[in-house]
């Protein structure tokens, strides 16, 4: 091609660029390997062989898948380096997850062994700590008996002292009231005291002197000096013989100055009562006193005279009291002198009590301490009694996590150990196996991969039954493959390796999705992290672009064509750039912020895109495609939807509880060893991790129950759906058989969408009855089926095409119920085409064309009831030829064969020899196989056809030249009273 522009070789320097050589694959894996923790050199050499060893394989795949498949896949030298740069970042990823859980695991068991040693010497030292409180308590209860005893007797004086209190208290309140009246009594008596020492001070030497020297007083003043003289008279004096004259008087004043003292020194107290009575004759009685005998009275005669006169009127005042008084003061003293007994009585008393109360204080402080000493040591006892029990509960209860987490430790160990070479499968599948089919998938993985890896010694997991290492139990564990399946995935193999390659690929995904499951799937799973879905085509795809990359929200680009937009170029590169603490990437001339949290996922409808080897090795492109056995899943959950409603509802819920459950099983665990992992002090004081590990117990023995039951009921639920399945199966038939049409004329594609309609209407119409059986609503369901959408096809279909379609049909229906083989199938297709005239045997016969000899050597090697077909021919030539001459060979018997062979077999025959026959043939095939009216023809229903519209369907005729629909629409619109609307498009109509 070049030379044919001559200026384009002349002035350019052309340089070829081949594919990279085995070498130089083993040279630069070996260089980025050579930093890798790979064990031993040699493991490290074999490794980079054998990656050249998948590229290689690779490539010779593609260009097969290609030639087979028509679908171009390229590899290129970056996805080399990023099978390279995946293995080496999944094997750093899967060895970090091992070591974890081994570190949680390995933490675990030394937690347990380390309990299970301190149970025997708690369970001593509680046996020791026992003996001791029982000492204790002995010893606290006799002291308790003690402490009751001084109590009692402690009691019983303070109730004594309490009485004695109550006595004395008595005592003195009497004693002080007999003291208040007497206090009372001498206080009227001391006016009469005060009275006469006024009177005595009054009376001087001068006036007694005076007194004394009057030679004849008046009669008056010597009455008072005679009272004087009787009532200072000593006792047992005999008054009657007393000198009471007056100078008997003068003679008993004797010295004025004695006399004077021995008034005011005179006994007022012990006046005798002869005395006082000879005073009365002066003074009177106290009733009734003489108003002469008055010191008012005296003053006029003798102020000597008046002192002594009032001194005893005063003095006889007095002592009339005082008699009164006196016995008083004597019952006084009496009461005081029992008091003071009472009290000292009282005193001692309380001296007692006082003596019990110390020693019962000290008593019950021996008590308390004792007490606190028991409950101490009991304490003590009982928390090393929980422990032990905790102990013995953590124990036991954790034995079987103890042998299972054991075991899974040394499997770790090997797991870990086998990682080198697991991973380098994984690494494959992720980097290569995307855009191939699962047949090619297989081929690459089970035939070519891991036997290479195993031949060069890479150390990699094997199984005894010869079953190959699965990459998607690498990549993803069952859980999160429940959890796909939850989101919509569907169930088959190779969606679920899709979803591994989506969650585990570091370029982005490009999927190829023509019936948009995958779509779907992405759009369910990233709908809770504010995912944008976006075209190419929308006007504000770059804004939409932008805001993804710099809020780090996930964004998908749907509807992707097979050229790309070179703007997303940095995007698909990941040509990230750290500015100061943020990340930015130039997207064209504009500087974008960028979170790593961002995701990016493509989808495209285009069945069969041919994408750019660029674009190969920018995404993960990923082979969306539906598959036979996926769809017939679905398809079987649509039918029992309709059917069987309750089935599927309760299938569905049993899988979301499973996939619960197990979830459930696996937190559980990890919280446990995460508590185990994380516990400060004592393992055996953590009540919280004990009641975890008890929870745990119980949930997981319900969880594993539930697992149980729920394994049965699956089964059950599988019994009854697999009734539906036939359903299921010729829907898939169907819907692939419609997209194998599109190989005949790129007009004739369907949506599966458009399928899932049709398959729901025909169950929706097919005939149904109450009561009828299952069996036989099935078979009514598939025939249905069948001839609605084979009517719905033919009337997209070109004439010509009709019977290729019925054709194709017939032979799926019994390739599927394994009643025609594919070497049949191939023969009919083919026939001797690959055949060499000059390498087989030489016709018989000048009249046998070239192909028909070959397509009957063809025949002979795919029939065995026709292995001798050549040799036949040669025998009876005379009969085949008349049988090759006749005007309807396909209705003529066929020579020697006619009665051993099948109606497909025949058409073999007449294929072979009579290929302008065949088409007869086959109408005949496929009439005695599924019935006369699939090949029958059958005019256009316009108002059945109108029915199947809707706003969102429209018709599309295709006519032929000279044909015209426009009267048949405008019946059908008369018929059902509706106003059309015509209009032509053609230019300048509007």
């Amino acid at each position: 091609r070049c030379r044919k522009f001559p200026a384009l070789t002349h002035c350019c320097t052309i340089d070829y660029f081949r594919p990279w050589p085995a070498d130089a694959l083993i040279s630069v894996a070996g260089r980025f390997l050579a930093d890798a923790d790979l064990g031993a050199d040699e493991v490290r050499e074999n490794l980079a062989h054998h990656m050249a060893y998948v590229h290689k394989c690779v490539s010779q795949q593609a260009a097969l898948y290609s030639a087979q498949e028509r679908r171009p896949t390229y590899t290129t030298p970056k996805s080399f380096l990023e099978l390279v740069s995946t293995y080496k970042s999944q094997l750093a990823k899967a060895r970090g997850s091992v070591d974890a859980q081994m570190q949680r695991l390995e933490q675990g068991l030394v937690k347990l062994h380390s309990s299970a040693s301190q149970v025997a010497e708690m369970g001593i030292q509680l046996r020791e700590e026992q003996v001791v409180v029982e000492q204790k308590k002995g010893e606290t209860d006799g002291l308790l008996v003690q402490v009751g005893q001084e109590s009692a007797i402690a009691d019983e004086q303070a109730q004594v002292a309490e009485a004695e209190e109550r006595q004395v208290a008595k005592i003195q309140s009497e004693v002080a009231a007999f003291e208040a009246q007497c206090a009372a009594d001498l206080a009227a008596a001391e006016p009469a005291i005060k009275k006469a020492e006024a009177a005595l001070e009054v009376l001087d030497k001068k006036a007694l002197t005076e007194l004394k020297s009057l030679a004849n007083p008046p009669k008056d003043v010597v009455a008072v000096c005679q009272a004087v003289m009787y009532l200072t008279a000593k006792p047992k004096t005999n008054l009657k013989k007393l000198d009471s004259s007056w100078n008997g008087v003068r003679k008993a004043m004797g010295s004025v100055e004695a006399y004077l003292s021995m008034l005011q020194a005179f006994d007022r107290d012990s006046i005798p009562p002869e005395n006082k009575e000879m005073v009365r004759r002066y003074t009177g009685p106290p009733d009734r006193p003489d108003p002469t005998f008055n010191g008012d009275v005296m003053k006029s005669k003798s102020v000597a005279a008046a002192g002594l006169c009032d001194w005893v009127c005063n003095m006889v005042t007095y002592h009339d009291m005082y008699i009164v008084i006196e016995p008083k003061r004597n019952l006084l003293a009496e009461a005081q002198t029992k008091m003071d007994d009472a009290n000292r009585k009282l005193a001692s008393v309380r001296e007692h009590v006082s003596a019990l109360e110390e020693r019962k204080t000290v008593l019950q402080e021996q008590l308390v301490l004792a007490t606190e000493e028991k409950n101490r040591l009991l304490d003590a006892a009982q928390r090393t009694a929980k422990r032990l029990d905790l102990a013995e509960r953590l124990v036991n209860g954790l034995k079987d996590e103890n042998e299972r987490w054991g075991s899974q430790v040394e499997l770790l160990k090997e797991h870990k150990a086998l990682l080198v070479g697991n991973i380098m499968v994984a690494a494959s599948f992720i980097a290569y196996i995307g855009p191939f089919n699962e047949a090619f998938r297989r081929r690459l993985v089970v035939e070519q991969w891991v036997p290479d890896v195993l031949s060069r010694d890479i150390p990699m997991t094997t199984y005894e039954n010869g079953k190959a290492l699965d990459p998607v139990s690498i990549l993803a564990d069952a859980a999160q493959v429940a959890q796909w399946k939850l989101e919509g995935l569907p169930s088959d193999r190779l969606s679920i390796e899709n979803g591994a390659i989506i969650s585990a690929c570091a370029r982005w995904p490009l999927l190829i999705d023509p019936q948009g499951q995958g779509l779907q799937w992405l759009k369910k799973r990233e709908e809770t992290n504010q995912l944008r879905v976006t075209s190419l085509l929308d006007r504000k795809f770059r804004n939409v672009l932008e805001d993804s990359m710099s809020f780090g929200t996930p964004m998908i680009i749907e509807n992707v064509e097979e050229d790309i937009d070179p703007i997303l170029d940095p995007v698909l590169n990941k040509s990230v750039q750290r500015k100061g603490r943020n990340l930015v990437i130039m997207l064209a001339d504009k500087e974008c912020e960028y979170d790593e949290k961002f995701k990016l996922s493509l989808t495209s409808k285009l069945a069969n895109p041919h994408f750019t080897p660029e674009l190969f090795a920018q995404v993960t492109v990923i082979n969306f495609t539906v598959t036979m056995g996926g769809l017939e899943q679905q398809l079987l959950a649509r039918v029992l939807s309709f059917e069987r409603q309750e089935l599927e509802e309760q299938r569905q819920k049993l899988v979301e509880d499973v996939n619960s459950n197990k979830k459930i099983l696996k937190q559980l665990e990890d919280d446990l060893l995460f508590r185990l992992a994380n516990s400060t002090g004592n393992l055996l004081d953590d009540t919280e991790l004990i009641d975890v590990l008890n929870n745990t117990k119980t949930t997981s023995a319900e969880v594993s129950e539930k697992l149980a039951n729920a394994e049965d009921t699956d089964k059950r639920i599988n019994v009854a759906r697999e009734e539906y399945r036939p359903v299921a199966t010729r829907g898939a038939l169907l819907y692939f058989l419609i997209v194998d049409m599109s190989a005949v004329n790129p007009m004739y594609q369907t949506s599966l969408v458009q399928f899932l309609s049709l398959f729901d209407f025909s169950i929706t119409n097919s005939e149904k009855k109450a009561n009828m059986l299952a069996s036989k609503r099935i078979g009514l369901i598939i025939e249905y089926l069948t001839f609605h959408t084979t009517c719905y096809v033919q009337r997209g279909l070109f004439e010509r095409h009709k019977m290729v379609w019925v054709l194709m049909l017939t032979m799926k229906i019994e390739s599927v119920d394994e009643k025609l083989s594919h070497g049949y199938i191939q023969c009919l297709l083919k026939g001797g085409g690959a055949l060499d005239i000059k390498s087989e045997r030489p016709k018989p016969s000048a009249w046998i064309p070239d192909q028909v000899w070959l397509n009957l050597i063809a025949t002979s090697q795919t029939v065995t009831m026709l292995r001798d077909l050549p040799d036949s021919v040669a025998r009876n030539e005379q009969l085949w030829r008349h049988w090759y001459d006749e005007d309807a060979p396909e209705q003529a018997k066929i020579p020697e064969y006619d009665d051993r062979l099948t109606l497909f077999e025949k058409l073999l025959v007449v294929r072979s020899i009579r290929e302008d026959r065949a088409l007869l043939s086959v109408q005949t095939y496929v009439s005695d196989t599924i019935g006369q009216r699939y090949i029958d023809s059958r005019p256009l229903n316009l108002r059945e056809t109108e029915e199947e519209a809707n706003p969102f369907t429209p018709l599309v005729a295709l006519l032929s030249r000279g044909a015209d629909v426009t009267g048949i629409i405008m019946d059908l619109a008369k018929k059902k009273k509706v106003q059309v609307a015509s209009i032509s498009l053609g230019q300048g109509q509007e």
